[in-house]
């Protein structure tokens, strides 16, 4: 298939609305999480000139969480931006832990408060609800834990909460995050109006969110079809996140299993779960054909602003060089009718076992 990076100028970068807000966010996001690590573990000044390009390339949507660096990400994030911060829209995120499940809404307020301080900002721009809306409750996980259906919406709920830092003033729109979540419940939120973004898990390796139900079960990949059909019927944008799959996609491209120095998360942590997405990943770059790590970046950043559902695809980068790889994938544009079709049959192939 094609999609390698054309050695081209790199012009301003599209920008597509959030939904039905009249909020625009640049087609790729400034992602600042563990996995990739430089807004972690990186120093400070690469942290500032990596800040300072991107806003210069045209970025305007940074993501961060507490959770990333455990608040290290959201104060590396605030210094970076000082002077700038006008020139950008701020994610974050709340994570609600088992022992706050009988105060939801309260623990969103104390959050919201604990991040302010942290980024150095009066508002934030964006909100999510980082637990994932499941079926069923897991309380015995020590970190963020998921929320049923009746956590979002009851009074006092994750979305009451939400509901509250908005009217303050302090937050512009709301969201939820959806790695691990159950499609089926979080169709049951995107109708709630302080719902307006949805964090969606988005790559070559699982693009099951863009995906429409289906009876065939999935081996491998978790399932996430439905959520773009479900956002996009009620004007909620999606924020794709993961295009290189934590980077089990240019490990495959690289014939390696080796990460970067200061890449962190749960692959650092879990060398075994790391290895089995980066065999699943080899499956699929063999069946495409693709060549190497940039042929890889360029078709897979391409992948993942294909969907006009997707208003953004939020990247980590582990060095300044990552995230010029990425805007120069973005300046061609979104790859052709084809090879999306050709991607899309592959991974159904791989990964999809008939009814």
């Amino acid at each position: 298939m094609g999609g390698g990076l054309v050695k081209a100028p790199i012009g301003p970068i599209a920008r597509r609305r959030i939904g039905n807000t009249s909020v625009e966010a640049s087609i790729l996001g400034f992602g600042t999480g563990d996995n990739a690590g430089l807004m972690v573990l990186g120093g400070a000044h690469e942290q500032r000139n990596a800040v300072a390009e991107a806003i210069d390339a045209g970025i305007n949507y940074f993501d961060t969480s507490p959770d990333y660096g455990r608040g290290r990400a959201e104060e590396n994030l605030g210094r970076a931006l000082k002077g700038r911060r006008h020139d950008v829209l701020v994610t974050t995120k709340v994570e609600i832990m088992p022992a706050d499940r009988h105060r939801l809404a309260g623990k969103v307020v104390e959050s919201v408060e604990q991040s302010l301080r942290r980024l150095g900002t009066d508002h934030l721009d964006i909100l999510m609800i980082h637990n994932p809306p499941s079926r069923a409750h897991v309380w015995e996980r020590t970190t963020w834990a998921p929320l049923v259906r009746d956590d979002f919406l009851r009074e006092g709920g994750a979305l009451d909460g939400l509901a509250r830092v908005i009217a303050s003033g302090k937050v512009r729109l709301g969201g939820i995050a959806c790695e691990d979540a159950h499609p089926e419940v979080v169709a049951d939120l995107v109708s709630e109006p302080t719902v307006q973004i949805l964090n969606v898990w988005l790559n070559m390796l699982n693009p099951s969110g863009l995906l429409d139900p289906d009876p065939a079960p999935i081996h491998g990949p978790a399932d996430y079809r439905g959520i773009a059909r479900a956002a996009g019927a009620h004007g909620v944008g999606i924020a794709g996140f993961r295009a290189l799959g934590g980077g089990a996609l240019m490990s495959a491209a690289a014939r390696t299993y080796a990460r970067h120095p200061i890449a962190g998360g749960g692959f650092t942590r879990n060398a075994a779960a790391y290895r089995r997405e980066v065999e699943l990943a080899t499956r699929l770059v063999e069946r495409l054909g693709i060549d190497g790590t940039e042929a890889m970046a360029a078709v897979a950043y391409r992948f993942n602003i294909t969907d006009p559902r997707v208003c953004t695809t939020v990247a980590g980068f582990s060095e300044i060089a990552h995230m010029r790889g990425a805007l120069a994938a973005v300046a061609q544009g979104p790859l052709p009718q084809a090879d999306m079709d050709d991607i899309v049959a592959a991974w159904y192939e791989l990964f999809a076992r008939p009814a």
